[in-house]
């Protein structure tokens, strides 16, 4: 498949920033002509596809949380080569206001 990368952005979640880069498809017969790919580390590409920059660029947002606890949850680093460590603001625990009871 031919490939032409169109944009990289940055996509941040929980203190850690993730390259996202987004290509158009150059052979006519595909049937998406875009699509967007984040690296989590090695051999572990997010791809999606669409038919618009803002398609698939909308679809990883929606996408990299959910990819990113997953692996968090199975114990998996997801700070290899797709992501750049941003300072991690700390932590603030809330309450909830005392409640009256009526």
């Amino acid at each position: 498949m031919e490939l032409e990368l169109l944009l990289s952005e940055h996509f941040s979640w929980e203190g850690q920033c993730y390259l996202v880069q987004v290509y158009r498809c150059l052979q006519a017969h595909m049937r998406c002509s875009h699509m967007a790919k984040t690296t989590l580390g090695p051999d572990d590409d997010i791809i999606v596809d669409g038919a618009s920059v803002d398609e698939v660029l909308s679809k990883q947002q929606a996408i990299l949380p959910l990819a990113i606890l997953s692996r968090s949850i199975a114990g998996q680093p997801v700070n290899g080569n797709g992501a750049m460590h941003i300072e991690k603001a700390p932590r603030i625990p809330t309450s909830l206001p005392d409640r009256q009871h009526v």
